[in-house]
């Protein structure tokens, strides 16, 4: 069985500041880590990384912020069942949130995700049934929520997108599949822009 271990700190948050192009945290190959209470940010790279066969590792009541364009404030790859919860996610030149190729059932629950460029605050590609719940995501110059090709069955449950800057979509599906939007609140002139072949969407109140 993979180790159990419980990363906290107290208080009013421990700060990790970080300069590099790694990741200022790097979970590999480790199952069932929670990461609570802290202040994780780095200037020049990612914030939290959940990679390769990390599963069920959880980023609770804590913040991560990027600095540096196109970085990450919470990525995962080829790594299943991780999430964030209660968290605060931001990227002002980069993405809040960025579900690479083989991250599937992550969940975001009640947590807030901003970005400020051209990159979606939530990308979702190559990956399945992940959900988004009871959460806000925001950009003030993009999309707020890419799901990209190769992507399906991920849900938006309960949760807000907007985007205000003209243009960009609240929600953008590229030829992706199979995606359901349950009791949500899409936010932009277009709001949903469908492009390609997408099996089903269900929304359900708050209408298009």
């Amino acid at each position: 069985m993979p180790p159990r271990s419980l990363l906290r700190t107290r208080g009013r948050g421990s700060p990790c500041r970080f300069a590099a192009a790694a990741s200022a945290l790097h979970i590999v190959g480790a199952a069932t880590n929670t990461i609570s209470w802290s202040y994780i940010v780095n200037s020049a790279g990612d914030a939290a990384f959940f990679q390769t066969s990390a599963s069920s590792n959880t980023l609770d009541r804590s913040t991560a912020v990027v600095v540096a364009s196109g970085a990450r404030a919470l990525r995962v790859s080829n790594a299943d069942r991780n999430g964030a919860v209660d968290s605060l996610l931001l990227a002002p030149a980069g993405y809040a949130v960025y579900l690479d190729a083989g991250a599937d059932y992550t969940l975001i629950l009640r947590r807030s995700a901003t970005a400020a460029s051209s990159n979606p605050a939530l990308f979702i590609t190559a990956s399945a049934s992940n959900t988004i719940q009871q959460s806000w995501v925001f950009n003030s110059a993009g999309d707020a929520a890419l799901f990209n090709a190769a992507s399906y069955a991920n849900k938006l449950d309960r949760s807000t997108a907007a985007a205000s800057a003209a243009g960009f979509r609240a929600l953008r599906l590229p030829g992706a599949d199979s995606h359901i939007v349950v009791d949500r609140r899409l936010r932009e002139k277009t709001l949903v822009l469908v492009e390609g072949y997408t099996d089903v969407i269900g929304c359900h109140r708050h209408g298009f």
